[in-house]
């Protein structure tokens, strides 16, 4: 019996000893040698007005020897947020800068080119737009009543947007003056920043009017919305080259 005990004593210790000899698992790394990308700083939610910015950057561990081109910089929804690389400082601090073009939520990440590693998250929450209305002009008639806005933003601003984003600004636009005013009818004309607003609109047009047409604003009471519609048009590129060289 004693010795089975001394046998069943040896075995276990072997065990043990194996099992605390063994190698821990090795950290999770990419094919590029990076082992980790750690946010610096600005972490959660972020929250910016569209056409507004932010910049941050975060650590590359692993390795210092990376290319900027082994890490891929994404976002949920790029007609909402963009993420981009910016610069990288120190060997290891790598700057992105997020830009938002228009009214939502999306998330952001960078993540190594194989997709093994990547930062946390961060949801960018983007409200409003930025533009100015340069000019009013009533174009109402003795049975409705309707108003024409001319407005503009940077060239920058505008031509980074989709034609989806700039169909939505438009109706944005739109919609924000109707909360306010009574309206048969609403015209908005979307121009850059030193376009000639006596000219044909530049990037975008929105009527917003009963069934999306003007002509019928005579058939509604003044404020009255619930038929309201849109008609949008947003120009092609050479369309626009015409019209803000005319």
């Amino acid at each position: 019996m004693r010795k089975i005990l001394a046998l069943f004593s040896a075995i276990i210790c072997i065990l043990s000893l194996s099992a605390c000899g063994s190698a821990p698992q090795s950290e999770t790394q990419s094919d590029t040698g990076i082992t980790a990308l750690k946010l610096i700083a600005v972490k959660g939610n972020v929250d910016l007005d569209a056409g507004d910015s932010k910049d941050g950057y975060f650590k590359v561990e692993g390795s210092k020897d990376f290319s900027v081109d082994d890490i891929e910089f994404v976002s949920s929804d790029p007609s909402i947020a963009t993420f981009v690389y910016d610069q990288t400082s120190l060997e290891t601090c790598v700057y992105y800068k997020i830009n938002a073009l228009s009214a939502g939520t999306a998330t952001v990440h960078a993540q190594t080119k194989d997709g093994k590693i990547r930062t946390d998250e961060l949801t960018v929450n983007v409200t409003g737009y930025i533009y100015d209305i340069v000019k009013f002009d009533d174009t109402s008639i003795p049975t409705a009543k309707r108003m024409t806005l001319c407005v503009t933003a940077s060239e920058d601003y505008l031509y980074a947007m989709t034609d989806e984003q700039l169909s939505q600004m438009v109706k944005f636009i739109a919609d924000n003056y109707a909360a306010s005013h009574k309206m048969n009818a609403i015209t908005v004309y979307l121009y850059c920043d030193g376009d000639d607003t006596e000219g044909a609109f530049t990037i975008a047009s929105c009527t917003y009017a009963p069934g999306g047409d003007i002509e019928k604003a005579p058939d509604i009471k003044a404020g009255d919305y619930s038929t309201f519609d849109y008609d949008v048009h947003v120009n092609s590129a050479s369309e626009r080259e015409t019209y803000r060289a005319s």
